[in-house]
């Protein structure tokens, strides 16, 4: 279930984030929403952005993919916490949606270990079956959940940001430190507005 260097890694690119692939191996993923890091509060990381691609024409390679992530990726993070955008994950209508399309295809194409629904984002622990893909995976959960969600509050257009961030999971201390940070994500968060899972047998 974890990261085994010794069998083939698939390294790809549809953004500006590197992704890895490693058949049914446990990943790391957090995935937002379209409006979570609106430009009006992140002039800081696009100041960042701009200065790297200055520095870093494109197009990149992997190894370049990495170093963005290394140093943008912890602001995103951080910024994601604080809870900007419309957060239309505090209500638990809707998370109802994004939980029924988490749960439909969980121990059939992939299993789920954990996660945490956040207002505005998801911290997810998940290992695909078989041939499946965490991105072929996490775009079935998207769509439906968005397709949900969308039409009960009578909103349109993208309700996902398309790229998510992901990271396979290299051993047991990894694993502990994912889980504990997914569990410790909503601790300034009032109840109600957060949705938490843990499958049984974890650890």
């Amino acid at each position: 279930m974890f990261l085994d260097r010794n069998k083939e890694i698939e390294v790809y690119s549809k953004g500006n984030l590197p992704h890895m692939h490693q058949a049914e191996t446990m990943q790391y993923i957090t995935f937002r929403l379209a409006d979570s890091l609106p430009r009006t509060v992140c002039g800081e990381i696009y100041d960042r952005m701009e200065h790297f691609k200055k520095n870093h024409p494109l197009p990149w390679d992997a190894d370049t993919k990495l170093q963005y992530w290394k140093e943008v990726g912890p602001m995103q993070q951080r910024l994601l916490d604080n809870g900007y955008g419309a957060c239309w994950l505090k209500y638990p209508e809707n998370r109802k949606f994004l939980i029924e399309a988490i749960a439909f295809k969980d121990n059939i194409d992939y299993e789920v270990y954990c996660y945490v629904i956040m207002p505005n984002h998801v911290h997810m622990l998940i290992r695909p079956l078989g041939l499946k893909k965490i991105e072929d995976i996490l775009h079935s959960i998207k769509l439906f959940s968005a397709r949900q969600i969308n039409k009960f509050i009578g909103r349109k257009g993208n309700f996902w940001m398309k790229e998510s961030f992901d990271r396979l999971v290299r051993n047991e201390d990894h694993l502990k430190h994912c889980y504990n940070y997914i569990m410790s994500n909503p601790k300034f968060l009032p109840d109600g507005s957060f949705s938490v899972y843990v499958k049984d047998g974890i650890w």
